[in-house]
């Protein structure tokens, strides 16, 4: 029975994934993330709540199974109209040129799922059983920050390799980390100033996780500055310097892992995450830069980690002073808006105008 179940979850899972894939090669931001967000809720938060409800394995099994084949069968019905085979059809010389370009990035692969789970397994070896829970439940709470990455990855990532030989379109892909920047620290620091409220809806159970849990949106807000700023690695087609950086921040990982859960438990163990992803962001910039410019890449690499050490170390410092923290984050996010004012407002004139269009749409 076990099998059958697997073998069920694994082609609604391909299905899903096929479908995700085709709204990221229309360049369809808005469907691609809300599908993602949608798969990410069917597999994670369906799977908690029937922990809390029913607290047996098979029946969280079974409501995982099911729901993935729903939601397989409802994109598939949604989407099937639109989908043609045909135009995914792809010439034997091009096989051989993603050969080329992919299988260098396969060994990255693997350690970035190494990376991501070299936590649990040093907390596990270290630390009692329970404390995985505790820390697994901060990483799942971080994964939003993933989620709404997800839709600028679906278009940025056609948009670069589009573009970046037209010269009226450089001048955007060659800024657009500046805006990047912005709207990921100011992701992490709105987390940050609220985080007492999040953990107030989530229970006192996970009370534990609010120490280190500011940490664990370091790594997903530098991956996601990484991509506006090495671009230059995937366009000259050097996809293996992508494994070497993999393999230096997982090893990274793994050494400050080692070295701090001891003295600090899991807050070490998170700012061993945290320096891994400040290193990745670091080596991904630097080589992407050596090979495509990004206008001022070093400047606003440098501000985003002063920014993100200043603000998850803070944090973290000034847990048991409530005002002082607030005081403090605050006025890094005025620091924030006074950096980048031109980007904040300009952002937020799209936002207006944004809504405007869609109120207008409503109104006809």
């Amino acid at each position: 029975m076990n099998l059958v179940l697997l073998f069920i979850y694994l082609i609604a899972s391909v299905v899903l994934r096929f479908l995700n894939l085709t709204y990221r090669l229309e360049n369809n931001a808005k469907a691609y993330t809300l599908q993602a967000i949608l798969v990410t809720v069917t597999s994670k938060a369906l799977h908690s709540l029937a922990g809390f409800i029913w607290p047996y394995h098979r029946v969280s099994i079974y409501i995982i199974v099911v729901s993935t084949l729903l939601l397989a069968t409802v994109c598939l019905k949604l989407q099937n109209k639109s989908i043609d085979l045909k135009k995914y059809h792809i010439d034997n010389s091009s096989n051989i040129q993603m050969l080329k370009f992919g299988l260098p990035l396969l060994p990255g692969c693997m350690l970035i799922w190494l990376d991501s789970s070299v936590a649990r397994l040093v907390i596990r070896k270290f630390l009692d059983f329970s404390y995985v829970g505790i820390y697994s439940a901060g990483v799942q709470l971080s994964a939003l920050f993933s989620m709404v990455s997800s839709g600028f990855i679906c278009f940025w990532g056609p948009f670069v390799y589009s573009n970046y030989k037209d010269t009226s379109k450089e001048r955007q892909i060659k800024t657009m980390s500046k805006y990047i920047v912005i709207i990921a620290l100011l992701f992490v620091s709105f987390i940050v100033l609220f985080q007492d409220i999040i953990f107030v809806f989530i229970g006192s159970k996970y009370e534990t996780a609010k120490m280190f849990f500011s940490f664990l949106f370091m790594t997903p807000a530098c991956s996601l500055i990484s991509e506006a700023t090495c671009i230059g690695i995937t366009i000259s087609k050097k996809s293996y310097w992508l494994s070497v950086i993999s393999f230096i921040t997982v090893s990274i990982n793994i050494f400050a892992s080692l070295l701090l859960i001891k003295p600090l438990g899991l807050i070490g163990v998170a700012i061993a995450s945290a320096i891994s992803g400040i290193v990745m962001l670091i080596l991904r910039s630097f080589i992407g830069n050596k090979y495509y410019k990004i206008n001022n890449a070093g400047y606003h690499v440098f501000i985003a980690v002063l920014i993100l050490i200043l603000l998850c170390g803070l944090n973290y410092l000034l847990r048991d002073y409530m005002c002082l923290r607030y005081i403090v984050v605050l006025s890094i996010i005025l620091i924030e808006f006074l950096l980048y004012r031109k980007e904040v407002c300009y952002l937020i004139k799209m936002l207006i105008g944004f809504i405007n269009q869609n109120l207008k749409k409503r109104n006809n």
